[in-house]
Formats: C-alpha cells, sequence, structure tokens
C-alpha cells in the first residue's frame, strides 16, 4: 500500500512540476508578447500625433492580444487533457495494483490457514504418543515398583512398542520438515 500512496504521490509531483514548467514557458511567452506591446505603444503615441497610421496599428495591437490569448489557451487545455488522460491512466493502474494486491492476500490466508491445520494434526500426534507413553509408565508403576517376569516381558513389548512409535513420529517430522523447505 505504501508503495502505491509512494506512486501516487510521485505522479502527482511530476504534474505539479510539468505544470510549473508550463506556466513557466507561457510566463516568458507572455513576458516577450508584452515587451513587444510596450515597445509598440509608444510608437503608437507618435504615429496618433502625426500620421493617419494609428487605426492600423491598433488592430494589429488588437490581433497581437488576441494570438497571446489563443496561444495560451490551446497549449493549457492541450496541457489538461493530457494530465487528465494521466490521471485515467493512474487510476487504472491502481485498481489493477489493487487487485493484484488482493490475490496475494488470498494466497497468504491459504497459506496461514494450512500452517495452522498443519501445527494442530502435529500437536494432536505428539499428544496422542505421550499419552502412550504415560500409559507405558503407568502400567510399570502400577507393578508397585517390582518387576516381575511377566512386568519385564510387558515392559520390553512396551518399550518396543514406544522406540517404534518414536521412529515413526521422527520419520513423519523430518519428511514434513523437509516439505516445507
Amino acid at each position: 500500500m505504501d508503495e502505491l500512496r509512494t506512486y501516487v504521490l510521485t505522479m502527482f509531483a511530476n504534474v505539479g512540476e510539468d505544470a510549473t514548467d508550463l506556466e513557466v514557458r507561457a510566463a516568458a511567452r507572455i513576458n516577450e508578447v508584452e515587451a513587444n506591446l510596450n515597445n509598440i505603444t509608444p510608437r503608437v503615441a507618435e504615429l496618433e500625433k502625426g500620421v493617419g497610421l494609428l487605426e492600423p496599428l491598433k488592430k494589429d495591437l488588437g490581433v497581437f492580444t488576441t494570438i497571446k490569448n489563443v496561444v495560451t489557451q490551446e497549449n493549457l487545455d492541450a496541457r489538461v487533457a493530457e494530465i487528465e488522460n494521466q490521471i485515467k491512466d493512474l487510476a487504472t493502474q491502481s485498481n489493477r495494483f489493487v487487485e493484484h494486491l488482493d490475490k496475494h492476500f488470498v494466497q497468504l490466508n491459504g497459506l496461514e490457514k494450512q500452517s495452522k491445520d498443519h501445527v494442530e494434526q502435529n500437536f494432536l500426534k505428539v499428544e496422542n504418543e505421550c499419552n502412550r507413553i504415560k500409559a507405558v509408565i503407568q502400567g510399570v508403576h502400577d507393578g508397585n515398583g517390582k518387576v516381575a517376569e511377566a512386568n519385564v516381558t510387558t515392559l520390553q513389548i512396551q518399550v518396543a512398542q514406544v522406540n517404534e512409535q518414536m521412529s515413526q513420529l521422527r520419520v513423519a517430522t523430518e519428511a514434513e520438515s523437509v516439505g516445507y523447505r
């Protein structure tokens, strides 16, 4: 989400820079036209005094003012349209990015559920094995601390079963550990 925010801020910063650049160029052009206008104005005043050429110069002056506004407005309209298209493209890209993130969130939720299920099932297995070991130890204990031959045979069978179960548990745990690497 921070990448999207950074991207959007960068795009708007670039748009602001482009708009500022356009304003600077337009202002430079306007200043140039105004400087020309300022140069023409005294000449018009001089011509007004002596010659009947004032009217055509006023028409020329009006044309320059109109051209200044038309050029500036056309450039501004074109730039605004370009910026609006960039904003639309940015919105489209943002929507695609959100869809992409949503897919990853679904995958992460699935992995989290699998992990929880895996841990829960393996803890149940370990708990069952511990209960079996407790049962064996309880069986030995129930012999009142005396190990008779019957108890020794039972104890050997139970120890063999515990060793086999521990081996199976170790193999299963190692296989799952390798599977998650």
